[in-house]
C-alpha cells in the first residue's frame, strides 16, 4: 500500500524535473571567444570583408537575434555585419566553434582605431548547460587599428608587385590571359629586374 503514493511521488518529481529542464528561457552570459582573426597588436591592412571568431565548442546562432555585429569608430558605427556564418568541426581532442561575421567589401579609412562590437546572445552553445542554462556569448569589444601608411610597393606604374622574398615559390607555367600567352617563369624572371 505504500508503493503506490512513493511511485506518485517520483514521477511527480521526475516530472518536475523534466519540465524545469526543458526551461531554456534562462540564458548565461558566459561564453567567451577564445581569439579572432583580427588583433589589437597587429595593424589591420586588407579590406574589411570577414572577421572570425573561435570559441572552444560547437555554437548556434540564437534565435530572434536582431542586434548586428558592427564596427565602430568613436563610437559611431562604420560598418554593420551583412552576414554571419557559423562552422563548427570537432575532433578526438577538442571541439571549436567559427562564427565568421561577414561584411560588404570596403577599405577602412587609415589611421583610426576601430571596434568590433558583438552583442550579448547572438551565439549560444548548442547543448545546454546540465539542462537548466542555455549559455549565450557575453557582450565582446575587441579593438584593431588601420596604420596611417599601409608601407611601399613595388614595380612600374603598368604592373605593381608585392613580393615576400621569403616565401617565393612558383612552377614554370603558361597560360592565356588578356594579354596573350604567358609565362610564369618568363614574368618572374622580367619583373625581378625591377628590384
Amino acid at each position: 500500500m505504500r508503493t503506490k503514493p512513493l511511485i506518485t511521488i517520483v514521477c511527480t518529481l521526475l516530472g518536475l524535473q523534466a519540465l524545469y529542464a526543458g526551461n531554456t528561457d534562462t540564458t548565461a552570459p558566459i561564453m567567451w571567444p577564445v581569439s579572432y582573426t583580427i588583433k589589437s597588436d597587429k595593424p589591420f591592412v586588407y579590406p574589411l570583408e570577414e572577421i572570425g571568431i573561435t570559441f572552444d565548442r560547437a555554437i548556434k546562432v540564437m534565435d530572434g537575434v536582431t542586434a548586428p555585429v558592427t564596427i565602430q569608430a568613436n563610437g559611431e558605427v562604420v560598418a554593420e555585419a551583412t552576414s554571419i556564418e557559423i562552422i563548427n568541426s570537432e575532433s578526438k581532442n577538442s571541439t571549436q566553434g567559427i562564427l565568421n561575421v561577414h561584411f560588404e567589401k570596403q577599405n577602412l579609412p587609415k589611421g583610426v582605431t576601430y571596434q568590433l562590437c558583438h552583442p550579448e546572445g547572438v551565439i549560444g552553445w548548442t547543448e545546454m548547460e546540465e539542462g537548466i542554462y542555455q549559455l549565450v556569448n557575453g557582450a565582446i569589444k575587441t579593438n584593431f587599428s588601420v596604420p596611417d601608411s599601409l608601407g611601399p610597393t613595388f614595380g612600374t606604374e603598368e604592373c605593381s608587385i608585392f613580393v615576400a622574398f621569403d616565401c617565393i615559390s612558383y612552377k614554370t607555367q603558361t597560360f592565356s590571359s588578356g594579354f596573350g600567352e604567358l609565362s610564369l617563369n618568363n614574368l618572374w624572371n622580367e619583373s625581378s629586374s625591377h628590384f
